[in-house]
Protein backbone atom coordinates (compact mmCIF):
# COMPACT_ATOMS: atom_id res chain seq x y z
CA UNK A 1 0.00 0.00 0.00
CA UNK A 2 1.35 3.19 -1.18
CA UNK A 3 1.84 6.07 1.67
CA UNK A 4 -0.03 9.65 1.03
CA UNK A 5 2.35 12.48 1.75
CA UNK A 6 1.95 14.28 -1.24
CA UNK A 7 -0.68 16.52 0.50
CA UNK A 8 0.77 16.37 3.58
CA UNK A 9 3.63 19.31 3.12
CA UNK A 10 3.28 22.76 1.61
CA UNK A 11 6.34 23.97 3.48
CA UNK A 12 5.74 27.89 3.11
CA UNK A 13 3.20 27.12 5.78
CA UNK A 14 5.72 25.93 8.17
CA UNK A 15 7.47 28.46 10.15
CA UNK A 16 8.32 29.06 13.90
CA UNK A 17 6.57 31.76 16.00
CA UNK A 18 9.47 33.60 17.27
CA UNK A 19 6.22 35.70 18.80
CA UNK A 20 4.82 33.07 20.71
CA UNK A 21 6.31 30.58 23.52
CA UNK A 22 7.40 27.71 22.13
CA UNK A 23 8.69 24.17 22.97
CA UNK A 24 12.30 24.03 24.62
CA UNK A 25 12.76 28.04 24.35
CA UNK A 26 13.95 27.42 27.96
CA UNK A 27 16.73 25.91 26.26
CA UNK A 28 17.05 27.35 22.86
CA UNK A 29 16.13 30.83 23.82
CA UNK A 30 13.26 32.64 21.91
CA UNK A 31 15.01 34.25 18.57
CA UNK A 32 16.95 31.82 15.60
CA UNK A 33 19.89 30.32 15.88
CA UNK A 34 22.82 29.63 13.66
CA UNK A 35 22.63 27.28 11.18
CA UNK A 36 25.65 25.41 11.98
CA UNK A 37 24.48 25.12 15.68
CA UNK A 38 21.36 24.00 14.39
CA UNK A 39 23.07 21.07 12.47
CA UNK A 40 25.34 20.27 15.00
CA UNK A 41 22.93 19.41 17.76
CA UNK A 42 20.50 17.34 15.01
CA UNK A 43 23.82 14.71 15.02
CA UNK A 44 23.10 14.20 18.89
CA UNK A 45 19.07 14.20 18.65
CA UNK A 46 18.36 11.75 15.86
CA UNK A 47 17.39 8.33 17.24
CA UNK A 48 16.77 8.89 20.53
CA UNK A 49 13.59 9.77 23.22
CA UNK A 50 11.00 11.77 22.04
CA UNK A 51 11.96 15.13 23.62
CA UNK A 52 15.00 14.61 21.79
CA UNK A 53 12.77 13.84 18.57
CA UNK A 54 10.51 16.79 19.28
CA UNK A 55 13.37 19.00 19.53
CA UNK A 56 14.93 17.70 16.19
CA UNK A 57 11.49 18.74 14.47
CA UNK A 58 11.84 21.99 16.43
CA UNK A 59 15.90 22.15 14.36
CA UNK A 60 14.36 21.45 11.35
CA UNK A 61 11.38 24.19 11.56
CA UNK A 62 13.79 26.71 12.46
CA UNK A 63 16.09 25.39 9.53
CA UNK A 64 13.52 25.88 7.16
CA UNK A 65 11.90 29.14 8.33
CA UNK A 66 14.42 30.85 6.55
CA UNK A 67 13.68 29.24 2.97
CA UNK A 68 10.62 27.49 2.70
CA UNK A 69 10.27 26.00 -0.51
CA UNK A 70 10.74 22.00 -0.93
CA UNK A 71 13.97 22.55 -3.15
CA UNK A 72 15.89 24.07 -0.56
CA UNK A 73 14.38 21.56 2.43
CA UNK A 74 16.49 18.79 0.05
CA UNK A 75 19.31 21.30 0.67
CA UNK A 76 18.80 21.75 4.21
CA UNK A 77 18.43 17.45 4.36
CA UNK A 78 21.22 16.98 2.60
CA UNK A 79 23.50 19.48 4.10
CA UNK A 80 22.81 17.90 7.52
CA UNK A 81 24.91 15.20 8.54
CA UNK A 82 22.01 13.21 9.67
CA UNK A 83 20.75 10.60 7.51
CA UNK A 84 17.13 12.04 7.54
CA UNK A 85 14.37 11.43 5.10
CA UNK A 86 12.19 14.20 4.28
CA UNK A 87 9.15 11.74 4.61
CA UNK A 88 10.79 11.37 8.34
CA UNK A 89 12.00 15.08 8.62
CA UNK A 90 8.18 16.13 7.80
CA UNK A 91 6.88 13.75 10.39
CA UNK A 92 9.63 15.16 13.25
CA UNK A 93 8.53 18.49 12.20
CA UNK A 94 4.39 17.61 11.88
CA UNK A 95 4.89 15.79 15.78
CA UNK A 96 6.69 19.36 17.35
CA UNK A 97 4.10 21.12 15.96
CA UNK A 98 1.15 19.24 17.24
CA UNK A 99 2.30 19.01 20.67
CA UNK A 100 3.72 23.22 20.17
CA UNK A 101 0.35 23.88 19.41
CA UNK A 102 -0.74 22.46 22.75
CA UNK A 103 1.71 23.47 24.44
CA UNK A 104 0.52 26.83 23.46
CA UNK A 105 -2.79 26.63 24.63
CA UNK A 106 -1.57 25.43 27.86
CA UNK A 107 -3.09 21.97 27.34
CA UNK A 108 -1.32 18.73 28.69
CA UNK A 109 0.85 16.61 26.48
CA UNK A 110 2.63 14.18 29.32
CA UNK A 111 0.52 11.35 28.52
CA UNK A 112 1.17 11.98 24.31
CA UNK A 113 4.75 11.61 24.79
CA UNK A 114 4.09 7.90 25.51
CA UNK A 115 3.12 7.24 22.22
CA UNK A 116 5.96 7.73 20.17
CA UNK A 117 7.15 10.08 16.49
CA UNK A 118 4.72 7.89 14.50
CA UNK A 119 1.32 7.61 16.53
CA UNK A 120 1.76 11.21 17.33
CA UNK A 121 2.05 11.84 13.49
CA UNK A 122 -0.80 9.73 13.04
CA UNK A 123 -2.59 12.04 15.44
CA UNK A 124 -1.67 14.89 13.90
CA UNK A 125 -3.36 14.26 10.44
CA UNK A 126 -6.77 13.48 12.12
CA UNK A 127 -8.87 16.68 10.10
CA UNK A 128 -11.60 17.54 13.17
CA UNK A 129 -10.27 18.50 16.19
CA UNK A 130 -12.49 17.41 18.54
CA UNK A 131 -12.08 13.85 17.03
CA UNK A 132 -8.48 14.25 17.84
CA UNK A 133 -8.61 15.20 21.29
CA UNK A 134 -10.80 12.11 22.29
CA UNK A 135 -8.88 10.17 19.95
CA UNK A 136 -5.80 10.61 21.73
CA UNK A 137 -6.71 9.19 25.43
CA UNK A 138 -8.27 6.23 23.46
CA UNK A 139 -5.30 5.18 21.51
CA UNK A 140 -3.02 6.19 25.01
CA UNK A 141 -6.01 3.98 26.56
CA UNK A 142 -5.84 1.21 24.63
CA UNK A 143 -2.47 0.93 23.65
CA UNK A 144 -3.01 0.24 19.90
CA UNK A 145 -0.32 -0.47 17.36
CA UNK A 146 0.61 2.22 15.11
CA UNK A 147 -1.31 0.03 12.26
CA UNK A 148 -3.91 0.12 14.36
CA UNK A 149 -4.23 3.52 14.80
CA UNK A 150 -3.31 4.23 10.85
CA UNK A 151 -6.70 2.33 10.05
CA UNK A 152 -8.49 3.92 12.56
CA UNK A 153 -7.41 7.64 11.27
CA UNK A 154 -8.27 6.22 7.57
CA UNK A 155 -11.36 5.39 8.81
CA UNK A 156 -12.19 8.98 10.72
CA UNK A 157 -10.75 11.20 7.77
CA UNK A 158 -12.89 9.53 5.69
CA UNK A 159 -10.70 8.02 3.34
CA UNK A 160 -11.44 4.43 3.78
CA UNK A 161 -13.39 2.59 0.92
CA UNK A 162 -14.83 0.11 4.09
CA UNK A 163 -15.78 2.95 5.59
CA UNK A 164 -17.86 4.65 2.52
CA UNK A 165 -19.47 0.91 2.35
CA UNK A 166 -20.49 0.58 5.80
CA UNK A 167 -21.72 4.20 6.18
CA UNK A 168 -23.83 3.51 2.95
CA UNK A 169 -24.84 0.19 4.48
CA UNK A 170 -26.15 1.90 7.70
CA UNK A 171 -28.49 4.60 5.77
CA UNK A 172 -29.55 1.78 3.95
CA UNK A 173 -30.35 -0.45 7.03
CA UNK A 174 -32.11 2.43 8.58
CA UNK A 175 -34.31 3.55 5.81
CA UNK A 176 -35.51 0.21 5.70
CA UNK A 177 -35.92 -0.26 9.29
CA UNK A 178 -38.10 3.41 9.68
CA UNK A 179 -40.20 1.80 6.72
CA UNK A 180 -40.95 -1.10 8.25
CA UNK A 181 -42.16 0.59 11.53
CA UNK A 182 -44.40 3.30 9.85
CA UNK A 183 -45.37 2.02 6.69
CA UNK A 184 -47.43 5.10 6.11
CA UNK A 185 -43.49 7.50 5.80
CA UNK A 186 -42.26 6.88 2.42
CA UNK A 187 -39.08 7.89 3.99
Amino acid sequence: MKKEYKNIIELSTYGLNYEKDNLFDDEYGNFHRPAGIIYEEMKILKNRNLQDCLKLGRNLLELVSDCPSSRNFNIILNHSSVQLGRTQAIKYIECFNYLNEKFQKNQPTEELEELGIEKLYLLSTVKDCLKRVKLETYITDEKLTVKQVSQLITILNNKSEIFKIATKFLKEFEEEYSRRIDPHNPF
